[in-house]
């Protein structure tokens, strides 16, 4: 299966072609098709051109046997905007333990469809759906040492 205007980097991760970049219904559906394909249960399709870009918009299919390890990030917010399915964001406080979890859905659904989650809280998802697409924002460049995991 291949999505248009995109260039794939792996069979996980995509990247636009150009900017502006337009998706629809199809194609999402398609990253979807991609996850499940996936023996990792993801897929992300990246709207900025390349991970120097200043910001980040993907888009990102995750299926239920995907683990979110909990994470924060030191230097970047995250937004996150439910587009299909259902997630669980779970907070962390430093020692590890939950202190509040908030079901998300997709707006039409009438739950919380938005979150933005700020540098320096832990946090996780959990798919609660077979599969779950969401639109993720942050700032880049891409750096991976921005990601801290909780031990």
């Amino acid at each position: 299966m291949s999505l248009k205007q995109v260039t794939a980097l792996s069979p996980e991760v995509y990247y636009a072609n150009a900017s502006p970049s337009f998706f629809d219904s199809d194609q999402l559906g398609q990253l979807e098709a991609l996850a499940v394909q996936n023996p990792s249960g993801k897929a992300r399709l990246c709207t900025h051109l390349d991970p120097s870009a200043q910001l980040h918009s993907m888009l990102v299919a995750h299926t239920a046997n995907y683990v979110v390890r909990p994470h924060k990030h030191a230097q970047r917010d995250e937004i996150v905007h439910v587009l299909k399915g259902n997630i669980d964001v779970l907070l962390f406080d430093e020692s590890g333990k939950t202190t509040r979890t908030i079901p998300m859905s997709p707006l039409s659904e009438g739950g919380t469809f938005f979150a933005h989650i700020p540098a320096h809280a832990y946090h996780t998802f959990i798919i609660r759906s077979h599969v779950a697409v969401f639109h993720e924002s942050t700032l880049g460049p891409f750096n991976p040492d921005d990601c801290v995991f909780l031990s």
